[in-house]
């Protein structure tokens, strides 16, 4: 899943900032597996994509150019690794113990994954993560993806970031300093609920009750592989719901459920 290279050529200057929604920075330990090469060349009002050299794979208008060879790469790194499946979820650590955050959407967690960063958590990503067999989990290494106007917990981040335009949305890719990524067990699962109560709860949660919130979180590559993968990550962690009533007390209430 991490051991995939990317290169990414192109003469073409207008689309260097619109790479910028797919280009990440994260550093791990996995030794390279496999190799990706994308050309990106402008033939008329279009751009030319080819891979690895091959005839091209896809001509697109220049907007979408970058969000295509993100497709490609997140499709090679799956593929390579062969999970049984993905989640929406974001693991990081605290103090040397692992955990995944589970939230209600993509852009809720996105917006945790991003406060959290700031608030000095090791977070390893605002996505995807792959499961194995073993019930371990792989981040997928992809800039945080803030959509849309930020809320006011991050302004200020939000404003330091040139927005990227989209049909229909607004995206401002956020890069963390330092960034880890990683892959392994988890210490604890988090479902999340953010903005749904006024005071802040933890309540341990059954395994199964847990197993259940990630599922709703997947999608399956192997299903019965899935299901005894995701049995296996709800076994071995520690499981709590958690509301927390705005993104201003995200960190507080990390540090709450992992006591």
């Amino acid at each position: 899943m991490l051991g995939l290279q990317v290169e990414v050529r192109t003469g073409d200057d207008r689309i260097h900032d619109a790479l910028r929604a797919v280009a990440q920075r994260a550093r791990h330990d996995a030794p390279p597996t496999a190799r990706a090469a994308f050309a990106i060349d402008r033939e008329g009002e279009l751009l030319v994509v080819r891979e690895d050299g091959e005839e091209p794979i896809a001509e697109v208008a220049a907007s979408a150019a970058a969000e295509h060879v993100g497709d490609r790469v997140r499709l090679r790194a799956i593929d390579d690794a062969d999970p049984p499946g993905l989640l929406t979820a974001a693991a990081g650590t605290v103090d040397d113990r692992r955990f995944l955050l589970l939230a209600e959407d993509r852009r809720a967690l996105a917006h945790l994954a991003v406060r959290l960063s700031l608030d000095g958590v090791a977070i390893e990503g605002a996505h995807l993560v792959a499961l194995d067999d073993d019930g371990d989990v792989a981040t997928l290494a992809e800039p945080f993806h803030l959509i849309g106007e930020p809320p006011a917990a991050l302004a200020e981040v939000a404003a330091g970031i040139a927005p990227l335009a989209r049909e229909g949305y607004v995206l401002r890719p956020f890069h963390p300093d330092p960034w880890h990524v990683g892959a392994g067990p988890v210490d604890a699962i988090l479902d999340v609920r953010l903005g749904v109560s006024a005071d802040l709860r933890v309540a341990e949660i059954a395994h199964w009750e847990a197993a259940r919130a990630a599922g709703r979180h997947s999608v399956a590559r192997h299903p019965a592989r899935l299901a005894a993968g995701l049995a296996r990550l709800a076994g071995a962690a520690r499981v709590r719901r958690v509301d927390i009533p705005a993104l201003a007390d995200a960190r507080f209430a990390l540090d709450r459920a992992l006591r």
